[in-house]
């Protein structure tokens, strides 16, 4: 029989807000409309104007909309930013029955016993990801229902976030009559997108340096072991431009984006490129070398810092 639904999904980020609609048939993934529009009234991920936020995601539903020919009623948002925190932690539960067979409501069980843990008032939970269950120390288990044990533990990964961050950007979704189907960190997301099972099984660090923050996750055994949100990422590049070259800041992160690098050894001396001047009149020539080394040493303290974290 053929199964088919439609997933939306919206990336609301410091720079740009992204509509994604896709429609899966029987698992197969065909994406149908697209949607952008430059994100106005968020900073380093987070929602500073309610009402530029507002009119930043109609703008890209709207045009993902018109792309599907479909009404979107249901999405899928990321969320990201400086409040994102994260913590690993791990709980147990007895199976006391004669038959000693481990059910749902175990594993619910357990769970629940796993997030329960003391948050500030102004703290709220994202996520709940087992990382692995075990049985009567037995490791490794991804699912456990249906096993015979007396002892069943599990190991968590919980996401944290700011309640007012979190309602914020709920507030800014609902109030354009969309529902949200769930709330996704974004380096969660990321990962999903972009790493293959045997890069996260040997073990792998995914960074995503996006306009207002950098997203960190690292992958151990096929779970997820850390998970942060640094406050630095492209829009402090485009800014070191901006004064370095002396251009205006929708110059320079057109030149970020058409000739940036982060290498400067990978630049000939000769290569040149025009650039407009503050006060738009006129354009002045620079070396691409000298753009170069105004991008290395950003982008050398953006990977410094996630070495840090992880």
């Amino acid at each position: 029989m053929r199964r088919e639904r439609l997933v939306v999904g919206l990336d609301v980020g410091t720079t740009k807000v992204c509509c994604l609609v896709a429609n899966v048939v029987d698992g197969i993934i065909e994406i149908i409309g697209m949607g952008m529009s430059p994100s106005r009234g968020l900073e380093k991920g987070v929602v500073v104007d309610i009402g530029r936020t507002i009119q930043s995601i109609r703008k890209a539903v709207e045009e993902a909309e018109n792309m599907a020919d479909v009404r979107v009623d249901n999405v899928f948002v990321g969320i990201a930013g400086k409040h994102i925190r994260s913590i690993n932690n791990s709980a147990t539960v007895s199976i006391t029955r004669p038959d000693r067979i481990i059910t749902k409501e175990d594993v619910h069980r357990v769970v629940e016993a796993a997030r329960t843990i003391p948050l500030p008032p102004d703290v709220e939970l994202i996520h709940v990801i087992p990382r692995q269950y075990i049985v009567d120390g037995q490791e490794g288990i991804t699912d456990p229902v249906g096993m015979t044990g007396t002892r069943l533990e599990v190991d968590v990964h919980l996401v944290m976030g700011s309640v007012t961050a979190v309602h914020n950007l709920v507030r800014c979704v609902e109030s354009l009559g969309i529902r949200i189907a769930q709330i996704v960190l974004e380096p969660l997301a990321s990962s999903m997108a972009v790493l293959s099972s045997a890069e996260k099984e040997l073990g792998v660090v995914l960074l995503d340096i996006g306009g207002g923050t950098t997203d960190i996750s690292v992958f151990r055994g096929g779970d997820i072991w850390f998970s942060k949100v640094i406050p630095i990422a492209g829009e402090h590049i485009t800014n070191d431009i901006t004064v370095g070259l002396q251009t205006p800041i929708e110059e320079a992160e057109r030149i970020k984006k058409e000739y940036g690098t982060c290498l400067v050894d990978a630049v000939g001396d000769d290569e040149k490129l025009d650039v407009a001047t503050i006060g738009g009149d006129g354009t002045k020539t620079v070396s691409r070398k000298k753009l170069a080394k105004i991008i290395e040493p950003r982008v050398e303290e953006i990977l410094d810092l996630a070495v840090q974290e992880v």
